[in-house]
């Protein structure tokens, strides 16, 4: 259901933005069925990664209405709402009132001067919503902290640290490889050879 809910208010989005209804649909339609979203849907425990996005694209949502609508400080007021209940949701929303001001500046007014000077409530109320994210995280630190304890795990002794200590050297290890020499995977000539045998 959230899922939907987000296609739905990415469409809201794709429209807004100025995008013909034909196109957003078809953009909107790919998002929903996109093989990567998969894991979102499965599991259930991706389920703060879906409310964040609901929220996010929400606040982006509310932020197009309030350009061409009376009710514009309304609008103004639910993105804020929006924005700061993506960030109880999830950390990664701390990008979300940068990422409206940059749209603001490049596709509305063309100044970052102007963005800040004619939407200063909007923007203040943004940036306070980053003033959550230090007590959230707090909180959550303090409440892993107390079960720990209680278990008698530490930092350097609970299963996530073990295996972050054993991934993050073969991850930079990827990275750093396919850097230096991305000749060593195979080069595809057809289609033919990215398809499964029985095709």
């Amino acid at each position: 259901m959230i899922h939907l809910l987000n296609g739905l208010v990415l469409l809201g989005v794709i429209r807004r933005a100025g995008v013909a209804d034909d196109i957003a649909a078809v953009a909107t339609l790919l998002w929903l069925v996109h093989p990567v979203l998969s894991e979102s849907v499965v599991y259930i425990t991706q389920r703060t990664e879906m409310l964040m996005g609901l929220f996010f694209l929400l606040m982006f949502y509310c932020f197009l209405r309030s350009l061409d609508s009376t009710g514009g400080r309304l609008w103004q007021l639910a993105a804020v709402l929006a924005c700061g209940l993506g960030m109880g949701c999830k950390e990664v929303m701390a990008v979300a009132p940068v990422l409206v001001l940059a749209y603001d500046y490049v596709f509305v007014t063309g100044s970052l001067k102007r963005s800040l000077r004619e939407r200063r409530a909007l923007y203040a109320g943004l940036a306070a919503t980053w003033l959550m994210l230090p007590l959230l995280i707090g909180g959550v630190s303090l409440w892993a902290k107390m079960g720990n304890r209680a278990e008698g795990l530490t930092p350097w002794n609970t299963r996530d640290a073990v295996y972050d200590a054993r991934a993050l050297p073969a991850i930079v290890c990827l990275a750093v490889g396919l850097m230096i020499d991305y000749e060593a995977w195979p080069r595809v000539h057809s289609v033919r050879e990215i398809l499964p045998k029985d095709c």
